[in-house]
């Protein structure tokens, strides 16, 4: 988030709020992601709520777009900027304003969700900080807003598989962006979404290579294997909000998540593979379960990358990078059944 975190304070419903509150308030809410979902709705009824919600996990949760942008072709990431932008469920405008930031205010959005609140706080901000006019919230989709681009942030877990398809239904979006906590639970959600997505004649053009061939983690899960596929971004913030980190006793470094961008537009082939587990490192490699194509159809393996074929700059990048990024590689040998020594080119991000 380009704004300091006292600035992000300033602009909240109740900018005046304790830190007691806040710490008590984001206690409520976490316990509401894990062990009481069924209360979940309740932290968009309070003003307090709201705004320890804001103050923690906005600035935590806007570099996951940030992530997945990296990851596309600059003539997908330019379709979407030329499209208008609805961000549904926005909360208090985290991905509307993760778009403002990676577009540089060259983005037109509109962030729907149920909660008045939210939307509240989420204007609040906009009007404070990003001044944006080609931003606004509401509480419905924008009349016009047809064969556009449609972003969930943290919404498809709660609304379910079948209002989603009901609005790709009814909104017909060339592109749709998906931004999910990174359970086993979502993950299921995801694989029917890929089928659907195919059956509809979407491509993937992230994370999967190849949208026609089975996903192989998901043959695994059919094999009686507990599995799924998520990517892991790790990353870190300023002094003040890992403070208040410390003190909830949440950690935002290291942040799993599951996204998936489906696309109308014809995307081109590539033969790069996708780290989608980081299995250890030793004194000689490092070890990375990858996905790829063989032939025509997608394989989970292993890929040894040798230290010794980088330089010392690349292993200190490697040993903190987030799982989920794609690559180009050369296999060198095949050391067993899907288990590779490889060479391998990692683009600047």
């Amino acid at each position: 988030m380009k704004f300091p975190f006292n600035k992000l304070k300033s602009a909240l419903l109740e900018p005046e709020i304790s830190e007691h509150s806040i710490v008590k308030n984001l206690s409520l809410v976490s316990k509401g992601f894990t062990s009481e979902r069924k209360k979940i709705t309740e932290y968009v009824m309070d003003r307090d709520m709201v705004s320890a919600y804001t103050l923690f996990y906005l600035p935590s949760n806007m570099p996951k777009l940030n992530f997945v942008f990296d990851m596309l072709s600059e003539d997908l990431l330019e379709d979407i900027r030329n499209s208008r932008v609805v961000d549904l469920g926005t909360g208090p405008g985290t991905f509307a304003f993760a778009l403002d930031e990676y577009f540089d205010g060259d983005i037109t959005v509109t962030g729907v969700d149920s909660s008045a609140l939210m939307i509240e706080q989420a204007t609040r901000i906009n009007t404070t900080l990003y001044q944006n006019k080609r931003i606004n919230f509401s509480r419905s989709f924008p009349e016009d807003f047809i064969g556009e681009t449609l972003i969930l942030g943290h919404s498809l877990n709660e609304m379910g598989l079948n209002a989603l398809m009901k609005i790709i239904g009814e909104y017909d979006p060339r592109n749709l962006i998906i931004i999910e906590p990174g359970t086993s639970d979502v993950f299921k959600l995801v694989v029917k979404l890929r089928s659907a997505m195919n059956d509809l004649g979407y491509t993937c053009a992230y994370p999967c290579a190849n949208i026609k061939s089975p996903c192989p983690v998901a043959k695994k899960i059919e094999d009686g294997q507990e599995d799924w596929c998520h990517q892991v971004l790790r990353m870190t913030h300023d002094s003040e909000f890992e403070r208040l980190s410390q003190i909830v006793k949440l950690d935002r470094k290291v942040m799993p998540l599951i996204t998936h961008v489906y696309t109308k537009k014809v995307i081109e082939t590539t033969h790069k593979a996708r780290m989608i587990r980081f299995l250890r490192e030793s004194k000689f490699s490092f070890d990375w379960e990858v996905c790829f194509e063989r032939g025509d159809r997608l394989i989970t393996g292993t890929f040894e990358v040798l230290k010794k074929s980088l330089s010392k700059k690349e292993i200190k990048n490697m040993q903190k990078i987030s799982v989920g990024i794609d690559f180009d590689y050369t296999i060198i040998k095949e050391l067993s059944e899907n288990h590779f020594r490889v060479e391998i080119i990692l683009k600047e991000r």
